[in-house]
């Protein structure tokens, strides 16, 4: 098998300085999910995880209504 036909999806980092995430995607059974991955700063003990997994949302536009 291929890397191209293991990979599930892609990351990219966004930000700057100590406010950096990742957006990209996942694939699963063929259906892409948008995801945003965020470090996890409330980890205080190892068995927690060092990042967050979160289903992006559509970003609104600057001149549409809440």
């Amino acid at each position: 098998m291929s890397e191209k036909e293991q990979s599930i999806g892609a990351l990219w980092v966004k930000g700057e300085g100590g406010k950096k995430f990742m957006t990209g995607n996942v694939e699963i059974n063929g259906e892409k999910y948008p995801i945003v991955v965020f470090k996890n700063t409330y980890k205080n003990e190892d068995k927690h995880p060092d990042y967050r997994i979160y289903a992006a949302r559509e970003r609104q536009k600057q001149n549409e209504p809440f």
